[in-house]
């Protein structure tokens, strides 16, 4: 079986060629509508875990308080451990495939237009590992935050982790990438 580096490899390239940014993120990147909207006191009921995640670093810079209720994971926890934490969490069978689509997304996403990235949404299901033991599959939906202002590179995005596991019934993961085509 091939080990978790060598099947996230391509994924994590890509990944960091997505956010490769010269630029430190701006103090204001909090004042985003996106951010300020999903997180403010009116989702803190849903049940839905926010994230900002930046794709330079491949860390969390900010998850909802109620991450442990529907993820069975801490806050702090997933700060502190990054994209690796999360990974280290998510079905083995699920890494192969699930590599892939994050892949072949950030290679799309470079190819997009300045205009398009700044409006691509990607969706992606992951089987994900509570502490006590039981998995359950996340939604996971991603919308641009920030672009690096020089490369319009992805730098931070905002995550949405959703539990699906009452309507999920295919046994691999699965992806949509969604950006409006605009014309010239």
């Amino acid at each position: 079986m091939a080990s978790s580096s060598d099947l996230w490899g391509p994924a994590l390239r890509a990944m960091r060629d997505m956010g490769f940014s010269t630029h430190a993120l701006p103090d204001d990147w909090q004042l985003h509508p996106l951010f300020v909207q999903w997180t403010s006191s009116a989702t803190h009921t849903s049940p839905v875990v926010v994230n900002v995640f930046d794709v330079a670093t491949l860390q969390f810079l900010f998850v909802s308080e109620h991450a442990e209720r529907l993820l069975g994971h801490t806050a702090p926890d997933l700060i502190r451990g990054g994209f690796d934490y999360l990974s280290a969490h998510t079905d083995p069978t699920w890494a192969a495939p699930l590599a892939r689509i994050v892949a072949d997304y950030a290679q799309l996403f470079m190819q997009l237009t300045v205009e398009q990235r700044r409006v691509a949404t990607a969706s992606y299901v992951r089987r994900f590992r509570r502490k006590d033991g039981h998995y359950i599959i996340l939604l996971m939906q991603s919308t641009p935050l920030y672009l690096d202002p020089v490369t319009h590179a992805l730098r931070l995005n905002l995550v949405m982790f959703t539990d699906i596991t009452a309507f999920y019934t295919t046994p691999f993961p699965t992806g949509v990438v969604s950006y409006p085509a605009l014309d010239a």
